[in-house]
């Protein structure tokens, strides 16, 4: 059975035209813009720090180790909603302990929450200047 590459479907997607039947939606001057919107989901391109406020929707777990230059580490995760997205959350070390006082149901803040990318999916992760406020 013929499977196409990556490459082939990109070669693919490149060769169809560009579709002109449909026109951009305009905005009515009653919808919100950017500037009018109080509460808007944050930019979540991988790399970018984010300030952020969610629900957690399971209670945190945390793991114990060891780096290789000797210095012991605290992992704590657990899974956030985010306009009906889940995202695991990894907080490290003095964070990981901090982060272990809270349970499925309450609300966590962030502030300078790292996107990140493991797997395939989103996360959000601490570091070194991360703060729960």
């Amino acid at each position: 059975m013929y499977e196409p590459s990556i490459d082939t479907c990109k070669l693919e997607l490149l060769k169809t035209k560009p579709d002109t039947k449909h026109k951009p939606v305009e905005r009515s001057k009653s919808q919100p813009t950017k500037q009018q919107t109080v509460t808007e989901t944050p930019d979540l391109t991988v790399g970018k720090y984010v300030d952020l406020e969610v629900p957690i929707i399971d209670n945190p777990t945390m793991a114990k180790g060891t780096r290789q230059d000797g210095t012991d580490w605290i992992r704590t995760n657990f899974m956030v909603n985010l306009d009906g997205r889940e995202l695991r959350v990894t907080l490290w070390d003095e964070l990981a302990k901090k982060g272990m006082e809270y349970k499925a149901g309450q609300y966590i803040k962030f502030k300078g929450i790292y996107v990140d990318e493991y797997k395939g999916a989103l996360q959000l992760s601490s570091a070194k200047f991360t703060e729960i406020l």
